[in-house]
């Protein structure tokens, strides 16, 4: 699977055709012109996948796109601090309830 997204990447470098003037980030070079068009290539798809993975899979949207990244929402982390919450408070309810009828019996 690598080596096929590589040989289309490869392909898709090669048959683009550069400028006649190459711009001065390609450094008068069609070589490194096609590198930075794959590169450019390589992380639009990194971050497209990243999206639809975290979307799809994992029903999270993205709050912010940034230079930086992207950033998600920490809904999922409030969500599971109030299940344990909640789940505490059981247990603590039980335990007493338990302790109580643990008391009852011994005094019997």
């Amino acid at each position: 699977m690598r080596g096929s997204g590589a040989a289309i990447f490869a392909t898709a470098g090669v048959r683009t055709q550069s400028p006649a003037r190459l711009p001065g980030l390609a450094l008068h070079s069609r070589v490194v012109h096609v590198l930075a068009l794959m590169l450019a290539v390589v992380v639009l798809l990194s971050g497209l996948l990243t999206l639809a993975v975290q979307t799809i899979v994992r029903g999270r949207i993205p709050t912010a796109i940034s230079y930086q990244g992207m950033t998600w929402s920490d809904e999922a982390t409030a969500a599971t601090r109030d299940a344990i919450a909640r789940l505490q408070a059981q247990l603590g309810g039980l335990t007493a309830a338990l302790h109580k009828k643990a008391t009852r019996e011994i005094v019997r």
